[in-house]
């Protein structure tokens, strides 16, 4: 799982091929990049959406994976019905000790 922070248009193809090649997921909050990728790489290329609240991933990406936090029931129902294939997220907090 790759997972891209900046915008990054076009240069998101060369990360998207050697995510591909490796048959892994590239992830990104910037939708646009995501859907260049599956756009321009195919059916084959894995991608998805991230954000914080539940929105509707775009074609051809139709994967989004939300903040668990922002993640109910009834959304779930709502975007699964709609075709969109989601997972959740959350923050690992490096910080916090472990009891």
């Amino acid at each position: 799982m790759v997972e891209t922070k900046p915008l990054l248009g076009d240069r998101i193809l060369g990360i998207a091929h050697k995510v591909l090649k490796k048959r892994g997921l590239l992830q990104s909050f910037h939708a646009t990049d995501m859907e260049l990728a599956r756009r321009s790489l195919g059916r084959r290329m894995d991608c998805a959406v991230l954000a914080d609240e539940p929105v509707e991933a775009p074609d051809p990406v139709r994967r989004l994976h939300v903040d668990y936090h922002a993640l109910d029931k009834r959304t779930l129902k709502r975007l699964t019905a709609a075709g969109i294939s989601v997972g959740a997220w959350t923050v690992t907090n490096r910080n916090k000790s472990a009891n």
